[in-house]
């Protein structure tokens, strides 16, 4: 009989010690015990983005100057688009100056193809969308690109070199004559040879 007694005495405290001793409420020692789990809501702060985002400034002294081409309006030309021989000139990597253009114009004149649709210097090259303007196939262009792209593909094999060079440099390098007779612009090629440099007068 005395340790049923001693057993309820038992159970009694241990139901009050979980119930709570009067002094705090039950859902308050809840919340106590596991405060380092529990994210509260009335402190946290959702991430705002800045307002302003900060640009970076890189100044002229920090990086090489890269000096630009004159407008076009500053070079003047006769036998071909202005427009066409800088595209065409860039296109070879090549930066444009009133000599470069000059040569171009002079080669324009002497192919007299300038007739032909965006193709002053009478390319043969097939681009999509071109078509024969004369018997050996020199050819219309549909656009201005097309005829520039085509024009600057041509130059760029292995036969013309010395063109090349010759606009790189601004002015007549050695082999450009002969350069020009495997184009087919004997006229300017026989005027290189008897002594023509491009240059002002």
């Amino acid at each position: 009989m005395r340790a049923v007694a001693l057993l309820f005495a038992v159970s009694i405290m241990v139901i009050a010690r979980l119930v709570g001793d009067g002094n705090e409420e039950p859902m308050e020692r809840l919340t106590a015990a596991s405060a380092r789990t529990v994210v509260r809501t009335d402190v946290w702060q959702p991430y705002e983005a800045p307002t302003a985002v900060p640009v970076l400034v890189v100044h002229s002294d920090d990086s090489p100057q890269r000096a630009s081409s004159p407008p076009l309006e500053t070079f003047k030309s006769s036998a071909i688009d202005v427009s066409f021989a800088i595209g065409l000139l860039r296109r070879l990597g090549i930066e444009p100056t009133a000599w470069s253009i000059a040569f171009l114009d002079e080669w324009a004149a002497m192919e007299g193809a300038y007739q032909a649709q965006h193709n002053p210097l009478a390319t043969t090259q097939w681009a999509e969308g071109s078509w024969c303007y004369n018997s050996v196939c020199v050819r219309h262009y549909p656009d201005q690109l097309t005829g520039l792209l085509a024009t600057a593909k041509t130059l760029q094999l292995s036969y013309y070199p010395a063109i090349l060079q010759s606009l790189k440099e601004n002015r007549i390098a050695p082999g450009t004559a002969a350069n020009l007779r495997i184009w087919g612009t004997i006229q300017l090629a026989n005027k290189i040879e008897r002594g023509w440099t491009n240059d002002p007068e």
